[in-house]
C-alpha cells in the first residue's frame, strides 16, 4: 500500500500515517496469471457442481419469473410476478437474467449466468485490492478465502441477485478507500467516480440502500480518521455523482411515469416501513446474523477472531496506525445494522459482510506469515475455541428437529445434511485448531486444511442440496407437463408457486384466496381476473365441467378436506411441502 508522508504536502496533512510496509510490486504478468488461475479454477468448479444442478434454495426461483415475464410481457419497465405488479426490488437482476435467457433460452445456464459472473468479478476484486495493499500473498488469500466459505461460493452458483450486492459493495468500498490513500490525482477522481458508479448500481439492486450503505461507511471512516480531504473529494464529485444519476434516474423516472403510485410506495412503503417493522425484532436479528456470518465464512470463521484483533486499534488515538481495520470494521459494523432490519427470507444478503471478513483475515494471516514463528494460540484457548464450536454445532442440530431453527421452517432431508456438513467442519476445524496452530509451523498447515475443508465442505453442501430436498416442485411439474390438456385449470392455494409458472412459461396462473400477493399489486392494482375467492373459482369450474390441477400446502389440506370432497379431487403427486390435487379422471 503507497502512503503519502506527510512532510511532502502540507495539504495532505490529515492523510494517516501507518505502520504498513509499502508491499512489493507484483508484475503485471504475474498477477494475470493468477487472476486466469483463479477463473479457471472458479469455471470448473460452477460448472461441474453448481450450473446444472436443479434450481433449489438459495436460487430465487420468483426473480426468474419476473424475468421471463419481463421477455413474455415485452414490458421491461413495471416488473410483475403472475402479472401482479412487484416493485419488491429495483429491476438491475431482472434485466440481466432476462437479457441471459434471451441469449441463451429458458436454461439453468442462463438462469445462473450473471451470478457466475459477478462471482469471478468479486473474487479478481479481492485478489487485486489484495495485492494493491500489501502483496501477492494477501491478494492470494483474500480471494482463497472468499472462495473456499459457504456462503460466496455458494452464491456464485445460486441463480439469486445475492452474489451481485456484494460485488458491488466490494469494488466500491475498496475503490473508495484506495482513494484516500491515494494523492490527489486523476487516478484518484476516477477511484471517487468508480465508487459512485457501483452505488448507481446497488441502487438498481438494493434500492435506496444500495446509496446509503456505503455512502454512510465511506462518510464515517473519513470523518473518524479526519481525512477532511478525502472526504470532500467524496461529496464533491461532479464526475462521481453524473455517474451515479445516469445510471440510476433513467428508470425510477420512467417507471414513476408508468405507475402513479411508484414513488410513494418504493421509498415509503417498501422500504422505510418494512425495514422499521423488521428492526423492531432487532435482538432477535442480530443473534441471527452473528449466526448468519459465522455459518457463512466456515471453516474460516473458526479463526475469525484472528481478523478482529488485526483490525481492532489498541485505543482510539492508534486508530491512524490501522487505516484498514478501522475501515473493515466500520464496513461491518453498518452493514450488520442494514441486515437487522431486513426480512429473516432475506438473510443471504449477509454476503454484503463476507467480503470484509475475507480482507480481514487476509490481512491477520499476512500479518502472522510475515512477523512471527510461533504459534498462534496456546493450548488452553484452542481448547475454549473447540468446546464452544461444538456446543454451537450440537444448537443447531438441536433445533433443527423442532422446527426452531432455519428461519421457521421445518429442514427438509437436504438441510438436515447440511447441518451435519456444518457440525462435521465444526469439529474438523476445532481439532485443527488445537493441534495444528501451537504449532510453529501451525498457521500455514492450518491455512491448508482450511482451504481444503471449505472447498471439499462448499462442493458437498451444492451438489447435495438440490437432488436430496423434499420441496422441490419437479414432480408437481413434470406431472401437469405430463397429463395436462389443452382447456384443462392451473391453480393453487393461497400462495403463488413461482416454479410452476417459471417451468411452465404460462402466466398468469390462478390463485385462489391469494394470502400474500406482491404489496404494490394487492394495494394499487385490480386482480380480480385471476386472484378470486374459493367459493366463486368451484362454482365457475363446476358449471363449465372442466378439469383443474390444484396446488396446495400439506399444511392446508385439513382445512380443505370439505372442498376435497365436494368437488371430487385426488391426489396424483406430491412432494415434502405441497400436493397436487386433481379432478382428472385416471387415464
Amino acid at each position: 500500500m503507497q502512503e503519502i508522508p506527510a512532510t511532502q504536502n502540507n495539504e495532505l496533512s490529515a492523510a494517516p500515517v501507518t505502520d504498513e510496509q509499502i508491499p512489493p510490486i507484483v508484475p503485471w504478468k504475474t498477477q494475470l496469471c493468477d487472476i486466469a488461475i483463479l477463473i479457471v479454477g472458479l469455471i470448473i468448479i460452477e460448472c461441474l457442481f453448481g450450473y446444472f444442478r436443479p434450481l433449489a434454495r438459495p436460487d430465487s426461483i420468483s426473480s426468474l419469473e419476473t424475468a421471463r415475464e419481463i421477455l413474455f410481457n415485452h414490458n421491461w419497465i413495471t416488473l410483475t410476478l403472475n402479472n401482479a405488479i412487484a416493485f419488491d426490488s429495483p429491476p438491475l437482476f431482472y434485466w440481466l437474467t432476462a437479457l441471459s435467457f434471451k441469449v441463451f433460452g429458458y436454461s439453468l445456464f442462463a438462469a445462473r449466468f450473471w451470478p457466475g459472473i459477478f462471482g469471478m468479478i468479486g473474487v479478481i476484486s479481492l485478489y487485486l485490492f489484495g495485492t494493491w495493499f500489501a502483496g501477492r500473498r494477501m491478494g492470494l488469500a483474500c480471494a482463497l478465502i472468499a472462495t473456499t466459505s459457504m456462503l460466496p461460493l455458494t452464491l456464485m452458483t445460486a441463480a439469486s441477485p445475492y452474489i451481485m450486492g456484494s460485488v458491488f459493495i466490494t469494488i466500491g468500498l475498496c475503490s473508495i478507500y484506495a482513494a484516500g490513500q491515494t494523492a490527489p490525482s486523476t487516478k484518484r477522481t476516477w477511484l471517487v467516480a468508480l465508487f459512485w458508479f457501483t452505488c448507481g448500481l446497488n441502487t438498481l439492486l438494493l434500492g435506496i440502500a444500495g446509496l446509503l450503505l456505503p455512502l454512510t461507511i465511506a462518510i464515517v471512516f473519513f470523518w473518524v480518521m479526519t481525512d477532511t480531504i478525502t472526504l470532500k473529494a467524496l461529496i464533491f464529485s461532479p464526475k462521481g455523482i453524473f455517474f451515479f444519476l445516469i445510471v440510476t434516474i433513467p428508470w425510477y423516472v420512467v417507471v414513476a411515469q408508468h405507475n402513479p403510485h411508484f414513488l410513494y410506495y418504493f421509498f415509503y412503503q417498501s422500504i422505510l416501513l418494512s425495514y422499521l417493522i423488521h428492526f423492531h425484532n432487532a435482538l432477535e436479528s442480530f443473534l441471527l446474523v452473528i449466526f448468519g456470518l459465522f455459518a457463512a465464512m466456515l471453516p474460516w470463521s473458526l479463526i475469525g477472531n484472528m481478523g478482529y484483533w488485526a483490525c481492532r486499534p489498541l485505543d482510539w488515538n492508534s486508530r491512524f496506525e490501522k487505516p484498514l481495520g478501522m475501515f473493515l470494521l466500520v464496513w461491518i459494523f453498518f452493514t450488520s445494522i442494514y441486515l437487522i432490519g431486513i426480512a429473516p427470507t432475506q438473510l443471504f444478503w449477509i454476503g454484503l459482510l463476507t467480503p470484509a471478513f475475507s480482507i480481514a483475515l487476509a490481512k491477520a494471516l499476512h500479518r502472522w506469515w510475515s512477523t512471527t514463528d510461533k504459534g498462534l494460540f496456546s493450548a488452553s484457548k484452542s481448547l475454549i475455541i473447540l468446546c464452544l464450536v461444538v456446543l454451537a454445532a450440537l444448537f443447531c442440530l438441536l433445533t433443527s428437529h423442532s422446527g426452531d431453527f432455519s428461519l421457521g421452517f421445518v429442514p427438509s432431508l437436504a438441510e438436515e445434511i447440511w447441518l451435519w456438513v456444518v457440525f462435521s467442519i465444526f469439529v474438523i476445524g476445532g481439532v485443527c485448531s488445537y493441534f495444528a496452530l501451537k504449532r510453529q509451523d501451525g498457521l500455514k498447515i492450518t491455512t491448508w486444511i482450511f482451504l481444503l475443508l471449505g472447498l471439499i465442505g462448499t462442493i458437498t453442501f451444492v451438489s447435495a442440496l438440490p437432488r436430496l430436498r423434499q420441496d422441490s416442485m419437479q414432480p408437481i411439474v413434470q406431472y401437469i407437463q405430463t397429463h395436462q390438456k389443452k382447456d384443462d385449470v392451473i391453480a393453487s392455494y393461497h400462495q403463488y408457486y413461482s416454479e410452476i409458472g417459471f417451468s411452465m412459461q404460462k402466466s398468469p396462473l390462478v390463485v385462489v384466496d391469494w394470502l400474500s400477493p406482491p404489496m404494490y399489486a394487492s394495494l394499487y392494482q385490480n386482480l380480480s381476473s385471476w386472484v378470486v375467492t374459493s367459493a366463486f373459482f368451484w362454482q365457475t369450474i363446476n358449471q363449465n365441467g372442466r378439469n383443474v390441477y390444484f396446488v396446495v400446502a400439506k399444511s392446508d389440506m385439513s382445512s380443505l378436506s370439505g372442498v376435497i370432497q365436494d368437488n371430487h379431487l385426488r391426489s396424483v403427486a406430491e412432494n415434502g411441502q405441497v400436493v397436487l390435487l386433481t379432478n382428472a379422471a385416471e387415464s
